[in-house]
């Protein structure tokens, strides 16, 4: 999308004074341009002739300047052109020049830029293209051959100074400049955006001279300045992602691209495609200074949580070399005790961390669609969202809650959502990050879908140790720091990756048999083993991390590191599986119902079964003896959706843990159960319970 900046000045030796409307002739390249063609004395003559734009500045420099004028004829001849082709050359240019009058155009077709517009920011070679001049203020004329008239294109030079292509999505963007107030502004868009009355004329709002009256004239003018200097204009490879470009050849650190010394491969820049991530790649820059912020970081590797986000934050560029899933880490405690700061030391690896700023890092007080998009931006670069609390639905039928889950669950998938168009379907861009988070609450405590529990590492507890003035003191030198000094780290640890891809196969080998190790114990949960793989890729980055970073301290055991940070988010991530959570209420219901339990007992005291006046049977007798407890199906369902679970994710994972007693009844979840006491013309009923083991609640 439109990115607006500002060039170099026009100088005043060029602009000519206030009264000048003749541009001033540049005698320095004028004097080499013609010094080229003398040097071949047979062709000299006939080249000159045909050359429109240097006949037309030799005959505005006698005007300008005879001394130099005759400099030049004088150099001609001494490089062996005959007098005579001189003389003649003389009279013509001096007719030329009588027939000039200040304020009218210089009569040039398929002249260079560069000579009548030296600061243009075009290639030396590029020219107007054939019927369109440049008049002596500047302005763009179309000269028809048709009716023989002259029609105003624009009152200021323009020009395509670059096209870039995005190889990915086949898009091509242009690149426009045009001189306004003495300074070259530009703008770079998509190509759609000059070729359409429609879309052209939005760009009257970054300072285009384009109006719905001269719009089609410019289009037509930018058309035929391309096709005039196909090989004049700067070609440009381009991406609408951050991080890794195509076959991890090099990393696009915001407008900064990343490449190692010996790679030869074509820069490549970043092109959003909105405002927003323009503003995004903006935040990726240096500021202040490495050493101090490395100062800092040793102090903060003192705190495990601090350190764990921090190293999480800079493995995101190993995740496709390690071929790690993507995750979130969420750090969970109550406000005003670090959480933020420890999320913003994270973020200052990579560049500016100031929430308030131009930054990359944001609240979750966004758009639903925002993350999704963001996400889409990454490749190799981590994201992060501070505070759920602030996180806002506008659709009734949503929680909050449930968005920040969905968003992990999104971050998991790699990809955003795809959408459909009248033509088809709109391309969507597979990303590589981590999420980093934080939030009053685990999210797992505000959402009962237990698929985010193996996606997300959630750090429960104060970052910095505990909530006293001491920590107020390290909190507040964290935050003036990292506002100052940032954006050192990340780089320089990509630039390592790059320089060492001899050793990606050896990292990659180096993760796995770390995996294997961190999930081969005896016990563990597939929600265990799911987290101990990201885990596993933090282990195998530190040291990668390090080597990236002699500067940063390494008295710290990884392994103290990463037990005392994996206990606490297994333990988090076992607290909320949704299957122990939903049976748990289930039980508790049942205790706090007892008389709804039917039982032999019962029956044997005459009373009858009844689905309105229980709401479960159990198998117990006289001994209090008894196997499972078996749910009637309308009260368990009612239960489980005004507690917040999904019963029928809830009956699969059940039956997955072994929970359930099962048949062949309702898809394999209920079991058919006789029920004592609910005789009928002397037959039992039988009823399809969901039957949970003794085992399961014990």
């Amino acid at each position: 999308m439109p990115n607006e900046t500002d060039n170099c000045h026009v100088p005043c030796k060029i602009m000519g004074c206030a009264q000048t409307t003749i541009p001033v002739v540049d005698i320095q390249v004028l004097a080499s341009e013609i010094s080229i063609l003398s040097k071949n004395q047979k062709s000299f003559s006939v080249t000159l002739l045909n050359r429109e734009d240097l006949l037309g500045n030799l005959a505005m420099l006698i005007g300008q300047n005879e001394i130099e004028f005759m400099k030049i004829m004088k150099a001609i001849e001494a490089d062996g052109v005959a007098k005579r082709e001189i003389t003649e050359l003389q009279g013509v240019l001096r007719r030329l020049a009588k027939t000039m009058h200040q304020g009218s155009y210089v009569p040039i077709s398929k002249s260079r830029i560069k000579t009548i517009v030296p600061s243009a920011p075009v290639s030396d070679t590029a020219v107007m293209p054939a019927g369109y001049v440049l008049k002596g203020d500047y302005s763009i004329i179309h000269e028809s051959e048709s009716d023989d008239k002259q029609r105003h294109v624009s009152t200021v030079p323009l020009f395509i100074s670059e096209i870039k292509q995005d190889e990915s999505s086949s898009v091509e963007y242009v690149s426009l400049c045009w001189l306004k107030g003495g300074r070259w502004m530009s703008v770079t868009v998509e190509r759609k955006m000059i070729a359409k009355r429609s879309m052209i004329v939005d760009l009257a709002n970054k300072g285009l001279p384009v109006t719905s009256n001269n719009c089609d004239m410019i289009i037509n003018y930018l058309f035929a300045y391309e096709h005039e200097n196909t090989g004049n204009i700067k070609r440009t490879k381009v991406q609408g992602q951050l991080g890794w470009t195509d076959r991890m050849s090099g990393f696009l650190w915001g407008r900064t691209f990343i490449t190692d010394d010996a790679t030869s491969c074509p820069m490549v820049e970043f092109v959003g495609r909105e405002p927003g991530d323009e503003q995004f790649a903006d935040g990726f820059v240096p500021g202040g200074s490495h050493v101090e912020w490395a100062t800092l970081a040793n102090e903060m590797l003192d705190y495990p949580h601090v350190a764990f986000t921090f190293y999480a934050s800079m493995l995101t560029p190993l995740l496709p070399i390690l071929e790690v899933k993507n995750f979130t880490l969420e750090l969970a405690n109550r406000s005003s005790t670090g959480k933020s700061i420890a999320l913003q030391f994270a973020a200052s690896a990579w560049g500016q961390p100031d929430l308030q700023s131009n930054s990359f890092v944001n609240s979750w007080n966004v758009s639903p669609t925002w993350p999704g998009r963001a996400a889409s931006l990454l490749n190799g670069l981590p994201m992060f969202m501070d505070d759920t609390k602030q996180a806002r639905v506008n659709d009734q039928r949503r929680e909050a809650g449930s968005f920040v889950a969905d968003t992990m669950f999104l971050i998991a998938s790699g990809r955003d959502r795809a959408k459909g168009n009248v033509n088809g379907t709109d391309r969507v861009p597979a990303f590589r990050t981590v999420l980093l988070s934080t939030g009053e609450y685990p999210t797992f405590d505000n959402n009962h879908d237990g698929g985010i529990r193996g996606r997300t590492i959630s750090i429960c507890g104060d970052p910095f140790g505990k909530a006293d003035a001491s920590t107020k003191s390290v909190v507040d030198r964290v935050d003036w720091t990292t506002k100052e000094h940032y954006g050192h780290a990340g780089p320089r640890l990509v630039k390592f990756i790059l320089e060492h891809r001899d050793q990606w196969n050896v990292w990659k080998q180096a993760y796995r048999e770390t995996n294997a190790q961190m999930t081969r114990a005896e016990g563990l949960t597939s929600i265990e083993m799911r987290l101990g793989e990201y885990f596993a890729a933090v282990a195998t980055a530190i040291p990668i991390i390090h080597a990236a970073l002699p500067e940063l301290r390494r008295d710290k055991q990884v392994s103290d590191l990463l037990n005392e940070i994996g206990s606490k988010a297994r333990q988090e991530a076992v607290q909320a599986d949704t299957a122990t959570q939903s049976l748990r209420s289930v039980v508790d219901w049942i205790s706090a119902n007892l008389n709804l339990m039917f039982t032999p007992v019962l029956a044997h005291q005459g009373k009858q079964w009844s689905a309105g006046n229980y709401i479960c049977f159990c198998d117990m007798d006289d001994n209090e003896s008894w196997s499972f407890i078996g749910l009637e199906a309308s009260a368990l369902k009612e239960h489980l959706r005004r507690n917040g679970f999904n019963p029928n994710e809830t009956f699969r994972n059940w039956k997955a843990n072994g929970w359930l007693i099962t048949d062949a009844s309702s898809k394999g979840y209920q079991k058919q159960v006789v029920i004592p006491g609910s005789s009928s013309n002397n037959k039992f009923n039988r009823m399809n319970l969901y039957c949970i083991t003794k085992e399961s609640v014990s």
